[in-house]
């Protein structure tokens, strides 16, 4: 295949495939900060907190932090930390790719390089992403809203004796 004479035409050529799984993943993540701000206030959430809690990293804190109000099962609170972790780890993966330049596609991986800053040691590093793990972490995270709504709301519902 002919190499690209444009940044243009490199973006005509290779992005399509890039544009469904992105948009996807944005929604997805517009989803779980919805649900995130329903469960905060159910589960009793001040006003003050869920003010600070202005951006989606603060807001998967609080969750965690609310949880631990409504429990102390040891079983509960490591349910608790995957959620948080994996909510975490998602996030970080959609900041990877919505922020920053996409630099290079490599043809023969079907992937975009992307360059991101690292801002703990103001390194630049490079990462690579294709359009289907893209797809399996929205895919992901539409399972981690479910399973984190179940848990949230679980607490809400008297348990039996």
């Amino acid at each position: 295949m002919e190499r690209p004479k444009s940044v243009s035409e490199m973006l005509e050529r290779y992005d399509s495939d890039f544009y469904e799984p992105i948009g996807r993943l944005i929604m997805q993540f517009g989803f779980l900060e919805f649900h995130i701000d329903h469960w905060l206030s159910a589960l009793g959430a001040d006003q003050p907190k869920l003010r600070k809690a202005n951006n989606l990293n603060n807001k998967i804190t609080l969750y965690g932090q609310i949880i631990d109000q409504h429990t102390t099962e040891p079983n509960d609170l490591a349910e608790r930390d995957r959620l948080v972790q994996q909510m975490r780890e998602l996030n970080t993966f959609r900041n990877r790719v919505v922020h920053g330049p996409w630099s290079v596609y490599l043809g023969e991986k079907k992937a975009w390089q992307k360059l991101s800053v690292n801002r703990q040691n103001a390194t630049h590093q490079f990462f690579e992403v294709t359009a289907d793990v893209i797809r399996a972490a929205a895919s992901d995270l539409a399972k981690i809203q479910v399973e984190a709504s179940h848990f949230a709301f679980g607490f809400l519902v008297p348990k039996k004796a």
